[in-house]
């Protein structure tokens, strides 16, 4: 599918189903939390979702999106999708990946999502 058909298809899909955009995560950086203050130590974004904070928001997305890709419907390999992200406008840090409201969250399954990030980048908004 090449990327016109496939952004046709999201804008297609996204008042009855997926509602929501794709993006990129590549080579993205955030700030790490210590458990007595937040610091501004880098860390690969990958870390973050062995976090049990991430796992526990995710469990609840795919929980609100009845344990199936919004895209394709299918139930395995999910994952939970950020539509948007934000940075900190004073601090200039990026949110943690569990700190966003779920209706910027949305869960896909693997397949879906890697389609995705390879067309589309994942907007920053200053918060």
């Amino acid at each position: 599918m090449d990327k016109k058909s496939y952004s046709t298809e999201i804008k297609n899909n996204s008042s009855d189903r997926l509602n929501r955009s794709h993006g990129s995560l590549s080579g993205k950086h955030y700030r790490t939390m210590s458990t007595q203050k937040q610091n501004t130590d880098l860390m690969a974004y990958g870390e973050f979702l062995k976090r049990p904070e991430w796992l526990a928001k995710r469990d609840v997305i795919i929980k609100r999106d009845k344990g199936m890709c919004l895209y394709c419907g299918s139930e395995n390999n999910l994952q939970v999708h950020h539509r948007q992200y934000h940075r900190f406008i004073k601090s200039g840090e990026k949110k943690m990946p569990w700190e966003y409201k779920d209706k910027y969250l949305v869960t896909l399954c693997m397949d879906c999502h890697m389609i995705g990030h390879k067309y589309y980048k994942v907007p920053f908004f200053n918060v």
